[in-house]
């Protein structure tokens, strides 16, 4: 469960309206009757959206261990389609090059699928 301790003013966070995911600028929080909602403004369009607070997502700016340990996601799912690369073998998040996302999961058909959303693997051996 996030709290707002979590996440600060001015951070990047993710979200999802339409299941479209979007990234915003955190502004404030608000305790609605119907729940708790964090304000953002969209990177892209400087609107600003109203989402649900446990909905939310904080990104993580890349520093450089993680940009060196950043593969191409083409290169790694070849890699794991040939067992060179393995669920045991450590820990994932998908990337743009700028921020870290998702935690990486294995099976196949969701792998490829959040292949078309973003660019990179973070991937830290164990």
């Amino acid at each position: 469960m996030m709290s707002w301790d979590n996440i600060k003013k001015s951070d990047v966070v993710m979200y999802k309206i339409n299941n479209q995911e979007l990234r915003g600028i955190a502004l404030d929080v608000a305790l609605t009757e119907e729940g708790t909602y964090l304000f953002v403004v969209n990177i892209d369009s400087n609107m600003l959206d109203a989402v649900p607070y446990m909905s939310v997502k904080l990104l993580r700016k890349l520093k450089d261990f993680d940009k060196e340990n950043m593969m191409p996601i083409n290169e790694f799912i070849e890699c794991v389609e040939s067992g060179c690369i393995t669920d045991y073998d450590g820990t994932g998040y998908y990337s743009d090059g700028e921020y870290k996302y998702d935690y990486v999961c294995f099976d196949p058909s969701v792998l490829k699928e959040k292949a078309k959303k973003y660019q990179y693997i973070c991937w830290y051996n164990k």
